[in-house]
């Protein structure tokens, strides 16, 4: 984590560069400000990098050496990561014209090549800082994604503990194999927007389906639904 001197004490940082002296003399910079530097000159290297970390990096630096194509693959590999950090974009004058170029890129900080130490570091600080805030907002509360053992729609959804009430407030319902997968859901805790992502289909579709299988079990809220499933 950086620290508030402008040091990046043990902060893990991802460096994606393909000018082997460039992206060195970068990674010497960030190492002298004692960052945990991890040196990606490929995009292959980058995403095996990502893979091979499951705790996530706290921020990543891409020297805008690639085609826009290569960039955006790299900046969609880093979003995608189980724990995805914000990243500075370091790139010649051409690449970032002005603010909204600069904006448009997506990035925390953007750069001019060549960058100098001292504003490189604080970029990579605050960058850190950033990602240490927006993880601390999500992961604690957002819910790890359940993967389906089958491609048909009855094998999707929580299958820990909440079978048996499912069951049982189901049985004779007539309830569609959507509508059991949302009440398993349901059962689990999950709110109306978490289903919608895990299943990816809209809130608005998840809500039509609890409504439905609310009026078959004979429910008027989702309260009324949950006292159902875990009465004694």
């Amino acid at each position: 984590m950086a620290s508030e001197d402008g040091e990046l004490y043990g902060a893990e940082v991802l460096l994606i560069g393909c000018d082997c002296e460039t992206t060195m003399a970068t990674a010497a910079a960030l190492a002298e400000a004692r960052a945990l530097v991890t040196v990606a000159p490929t995009p292959a290297i980058a995403r095996t990098s990502l893979a091979d970390n499951h705790n996530g990096f706290d921020a990543a630096a891409i020297l805008d050496e690639f085609g826009d194509e290569v960039r955006a693959e790299l900046v969609a590999a880093i979003l995608s990561h189980r724990r995805p950090c914000h990243y500075v974009l370091v790139g010649p004058p051409e690449r970032f014209p002005d603010l909204g170029a600069a904006l448009k890129s997506g990035a925390h900080e953007v750069l001019i090549a060549p960058a100098a130490r001292a504003d490189l570091v604080h970029a990579i600080r605050r960058t850190c800082a950033q990602t240490s805030i927006q993880r601390a907002r999500w992961l604690p509360t957002r819910r790890p994604p359940i993967a389906p053992a089958a491609a048909d729609v009855s094998s999707i959804g929580p299958r820990v503990g909440v079978s048996g009430v499912v069951d049982r407030v189901a049985s004779g319902s007539g309830l569609s194999e959507r509508e059991r997968v949302v009440l398993q859901y349901i059962a689990r805790g999950y709110r109306y927007q978490e289903i919608g992502r895990e299943l990816s289909i809209s809130t608005r579709t998840v809500k039509s389906y609890a409504s439905s299988l609310k009026r078959k079990v004979g429910a008027g809220t989702r309260w009324d639904l949950l006292r159902k499933m875990f009465a004694a």
